[in-house]
């Protein structure tokens, strides 16, 4: 039988390696048509249980907070195996309590699911659909995260940071900037930029581009061009402003540290960027905010789409 036939017709025995080996999926917010939008999302998230009628991964996160995803919102989901990548679409059915911890390996074929017992309150899992089929998509750009049709249009600038207690004033600026800009008042003018586009922050080094991969539990994970992997062993504290606009008014500034690089094979580097707020905590609560506006406004955007098509 071909691979990708075996795999297809067998796609919970190759989830249960996924699920053995302590995982992941990565899970796109997609449209009516199955494909991700411009400026779309994604997450990797660990795959908690495989049944015959649904699955359960860890809840999508940013900075630790859990980032809400509406019930039976349209879902492109990936798993890796080997070299290759296996996509299927799914869909979102709700939260579930769940024991934790939660080993792996507790799939049995056929099991019903049943309900959770020894329940934490908190502890929540995402329930998702299965697969009804797989196709293979071999990662030939992105070896880590092949996520760049969803979110190509996601640009982050980035600068090496040299004192991150200097960004202070400038997340402030941009918090209060981006506040009023939601009220309806404010000036069009961005605080954290001089007039000829330079950074209001001293110490910093020189300004490279990168594309938003995916959000994690405590940050971001980025694709860096190869001409601009040079840039990543300057500092280890970077200023980032993330373009989420129009549904966020301006880009939001952050400052990150590097949390991990993997060279790919492309000479692409994706670079694991967490999230820090040790010189500002009060930063915190307004990223995940936003973050979760983002998100609301992705879905309501999909909800549209996916009205609009059943009408005409």
């Amino acid at each position: 039988m071909p691979a990708n036939r075996s795999r297809t017709e067998r796609w919970n025995e190759a989830l249960q390696q996924v699920l053995n080996r302590g995982g992941a999926l990565e899970l796109i917010l997609a449209g009516p048509d199955g494909r991700p939008p411009a400026n779309g999302v994604s997450w990797r998230v660990r795959l908690l249980e495989v049944h015959d009628d649904h699955l359960l991964v860890e809840p999508p996160a940013a900075v630790g907070k859990t980032i809400t995803l509406r019930e039976d919102m349209t879902l492109s989901a990936s798993y890796t195996i080997g070299q290759n990548r296996w996509v299927f679409e799914s869909r979102t059915r709700g939260y579930r309590s769940i024991q934790a911890p939660r080993a792996p390996g507790v799939y049995r074929p056929g099991a019903p699911a049943g309900p959770a017992v020894g329940r934490i309150p908190g502890a929540l899992a995402l329930m998702i659909a299965p697969p009804r089929e797989v196709t293979r998509s071999p990662r030939r750009r992105h070896d880590r995260v092949d996520a760049s049709a969803a979110v190509e249009g996601v640009p982050v600038r980035c600068w090496p940071l040299g004192d991150p207690t200097a960004a202070r004033g400038a997340e402030e600026a941009n918090r209060n900037y981006i506040m009023e800009l939601l009220r309806g008042g404010g000036s069009r003018h961005d605080p954290c930029m001089s007039i000829d586009e330079g950074l209001l922050i001293p110490d910093a080094g020189p300004e490279f581009r990168a594309t938003l991969r995916n959000l994690s539990a405590g940050g971001l994970g980025l694709g860096v061009e190869p001409d601009c992997r040079r840039f990543l062993e300057m500092r280890r504290y970077f200023w980032l402003r993330l373009d989420l606009t129009p549904d966020i008014p301006a880009p939001i500034a952050v400052t990150a540290k590097i949390a991990h690089t993997h060279l790919e094979p492309t000479q692409h580097v994706h670079v694991g960027m967490a999230f820090d707020f040790t010189h500002n905590e009060a930063h915190r609560d307004f990223i995940v905010d936003l973050l979760q506006r983002y998100v609301e406004k992705v879905q309501d955007h999909l909800r549209s789409d996916a009205a609009a098509r059943a009408v005409a």
